[in-house]
């Protein structure tokens, strides 16, 4: 390997590269800080962790400047890429995520263990 990036507690349990950037998204069974935010370009330390799952983060999404968390704790949270900062909270599975992906700038589909798939836009 080329380099080994540390700073998760925990296992992690997914990972999302956005490259224009040079950003690496990181997600992990910590229980507090499960979900983390690198520039490869700078030390090893992570830019950010982000603290809004209650749960592991199971799944990552990337699309330009968005990032999308899936959790356990059943929620999709909507991330800028650029900065960490919370963007919004979509709460409607009643169970876990099992599946995440952005389509485009305006929609998102994700799956969960309650048994549906959503389609949603960013908007709702």
């Amino acid at each position: 390997y080329q380099r080994r990036v540390r700073g998760h507690q925990s296992s992690v349990l997914s990972i999302e590269w956005n490259s224009p950037r040079e950003f690496l998204f990181s997600g992990s069974s910590d229980p507090s800080k499960n979900f983390a935010l690198w520039d490869l370009r700078t030390p090893q330390l992570p830019i950010r962790y982000c603290e809004a799952h209650t749960d592991w983060v199971s799944h990552i999404s990337v699309h330009e400047d968005i990032v999308t968390t899936g959790s356990a704790d059943g929620k999709v949270i909507v991330w800028d890429s650029k900065t960490g900062e919370l963007c919004s909270i979509i709460d409607q599975a009643r169970r876990a995520i099992l599946a995440l992906s952005i389509i485009d700038d305006q929609h998102l589909l994700f799956a969960s263990w309650d048994s549906n798939a959503y389609l949603m836009n960013f908007d709702s």
